[in-house]
């Protein structure tokens, strides 16, 4: 049973080798409801990471080669090189999905089917899966007792419940359904698909709604979501594309209820493009830095909804009407540090502001800061605020030129540090940050963060090395 079962997965995987490498709007054997859809590109992926020549590929070798015959060895190598002869389209992507039964499905297209009936019967005489039999115009197969597979000259469809309950039965006749559904009833005809599509990422696509995730992952996002959504009123895209030199991320939040959209999009209300006022007077020792465009007072209302934020704020009141501060901003806002910890002890801030009204009221601070145990006193251009034995450090700030200063270290202005080489990227968008890996993960140089509006993450990972492409570079580190 151990051989079976190794022979059954090395040949998922050949089927998974020959995905192709063009983008379509989606497979119509997928369920227009599937709560989890992934497309991929495997050949892509496998030609970027340069996988046949890795050490990784000569491991898997060995390993296939210990429990193989060697015709079946020497087969699996002639499909590696071409995967065209196992009869499958290498003009598509692969879709692996989840339906709302909890069933894992997996659509290829089907090039040749009469020289994918040659290759499974291969696989049968190996015992690699069943005989081939046909009814209701297709042929099935199954893979050990756990996978079902069926296919036309179309579309290869394989099937198996999450659980492992296995009811062969019940589950042809679900395959059957897919396999004969029209557009209009696939995913590939829903918003969705079509969300997937405009990530632009063709190595790997993933749709997924958030009610069908594990709960210890969504609930690090529950402190972000809108108040009052469920999970499952929140949908998720993403794509990956690895390059030469990069690898890039690409994530968007949303809904398609209304109301629970219209609540992200409020949520949103509280940036405003960066107008690029200090990317050019960034020191360039800063390890990490981000800049935001930013409305005060709608940024101030979300921060309080956000517990240990909140709770942040009401420390520095104690002190100051930080809150007054906050709502006072209208524009860039800036946060750097000389560590790669963008939240570290060690920070500085800088925002534009609307107005300096606050000021009038820094003498009142003096005075009350003192009744919580606080000094608030001059010091240079600005002020400094000292909390006693339990503070973790002084806090500095001032305002010079209507902008508002704020650091754990003595404030001076920013001076101009030639042009900034994320300018213009930094520029279109409403929050941008950037970090220095170079000492943290030697592999590499840079991770940038971005967003152009509410829901959206970008990210991007930078190598040192920009000739390569960074999945190589991967495979290389992780086999070290």
């Amino acid at each position: 049973m151990k051989q079976r079962t190794i022979l059954a997965v090395v040949a998922l995987a050949t089927l998974l080798l020959v995905a192709c490498d063009k983008v379509e709007q989606g497979s119509t054997a997928v369920p227009k409801e599937a709560s989890v859809v992934v497309s991929t590109n495997i050949i892509n992926l496998t030609k970027k990471s340069d996988f046949s020549n890795s050490p990784l590929y000569k491991m898997l070798q060995t390993g296939v080669g210990a429990v193989v015959s060697s015709d079946v060895n020497g087969k699996l190598d002639m499909i590696a090189k071409d995967p065209s002869v196992t009869g499958l389209n290498l003009e598509a992507l692969a879709y692996a999905f989840i339906t709302p039964s909890q069933h894992a499905g997996l659509a290829l297209r089907v090039d040749d089917e009469s020289l994918l009936e040659e290759f499974v019967a291969e696989l049968a005489e190996q015992a690699v899966c069943t005989r081939m039999k046909e009814h209701d115009g297709l042929k099935w197969v199954r893979l050990l007792d756990d996978f079902d597979v069926c296919f036309d000259d179309n579309t290869l469809l394989i099937f198996t419940p999450l659980d492992g309950n296995v009811n062969h039965q019940q589950d042809e006749q679900m395959m059957l359904a897919l396999m004969n559904q029209d557009y209009d009833e696939s995913f590939a005809s829903t918003s969705h698909a079509q969300h997937m599509t405009e990530t632009g990422c063709e190595d790997i696509a993933v749709y997924a709604n958030m009610g069908a995730l594990p709960k210890e992952l969504v609930d690090q996002y529950k402190q972000v979501l809108p108040k009052g959504a469920k999970y499952s009123d929140i949908s998720l895209v993403a794509g990956v594309d690895f390059k030469k030199g990069s690898v890039s991320f690409k994530s968007l939040c949303y809904s398609e209820n209304e109301k629970v959209q219209a609540m992200i999009d409020e949520a949103g209300s509280a940036f405003q493009t960066v107008s690029g006022e200090f990317l050019n007077k960034i020191p360039r020792s800063a390890k990490a830095w981000m800049c935001m465009g930013l409305h005060g007072d709608k940024a101030l209302e979300k921060l309080k909804q956000i517990p240990q934020v909140k709770e942040l704020l009401i420390g520095a009141n104690l002190g100051m009407d930080i809150d007054n501060m906050i709502r006072a901003i209208d524009g860039d806002v800036l946060l750097f540090t000389y560590q790669t910890e963008m939240l570290s002890d060690n920070f500085y801030i800088v925002a534009q502001l609307d107005n300096t009204d606050f000021l009038d009221d820094v003498d009142y601070w003096i005075s009350s800061a003192k009744e919580y145990g606080l000094t608030l006193a001059p010091c240079g251009e600005g002020y400094k605020l000292s909390g006693g034995e339990s503070s973790r450090g002084d806090l500095y700030w001032m305002v010079n030129d209507k902008n508002l200063y704020i650091s754990s270290m003595p404030c001076d202005p920013l001076t101009d540090q030639g042009t900034n080489a994320f300018y213009d990227q930094a520029k279109e968008n409403q929050m941008f940050a950037l970090v220095d890996l170079s000492t943290a993960i030697p592999i590499f140089s840079s991770v940038s963060l971005s967003s152009t509006r509410a829901g959206e993450l970008n990210v991007e990972l930078k190598s040192e090395s920009i000739a390569e492409n960074i999945l190589k570079l991967l495979i290389r580190s992780w086999n070290k």
